[in-house]
């Protein structure tokens, strides 16, 4: 039979992830990248969906100019919603990898700096 204090000490004992054996396979960093992910591919198919959707309001209005209106709107804001998103990934994914990597940001100023000598000299030129 179990005393009581036998199971506040057990209750106490602190269990860390060495003593069960676990390794975790995330990295800090790519948590946040892998949940942005996550919300670009949902945003991605909620603008799909929607095109979809109007597309067939767009088939079934029968010429009717209020509807035909609204399906080319929903078609439009979607498809500049997929540009945002698409937009959101190149900047993100740029910041990651310039905060993960400062070569990548020597490399830019670099590649921009060689740029503007190449616009200089085209113009003396």
């Amino acid at each position: 039979m179990t005393r009581l204090s036998d199971m506040f000490r057990l209750a106490v004992y602190k269990i860390t992830t060495d003593d069960i054996g676990y390794k975790p396979t995330a990295k800090e960093d790519t948590t946040v990248q892998g949940l942005l992910n996550s919300a670009y591919y949902w945003a991605t198919i909620v603008a799909v969906i929607v095109i979809v959707i109007a597309g067939f309001m767009y088939t079934t209005s029968q010429g009717d100019p209020n509807k035909v209106a609204r399906a080319k709107n929903a078609i439009l804001y979607a498809i500049v919603g997929l540009i945002i998103v698409l937009a959101a990934v190149a900047i993100v994914n740029f910041i990651l990898a310039t905060e993960l990597s400062p070569s990548a940001y020597t490399k830019l100023i670099e590649l921009a700096s060689v740029g503007n000598d190449m616009i200089m000299i085209g113009g003396v030129l």
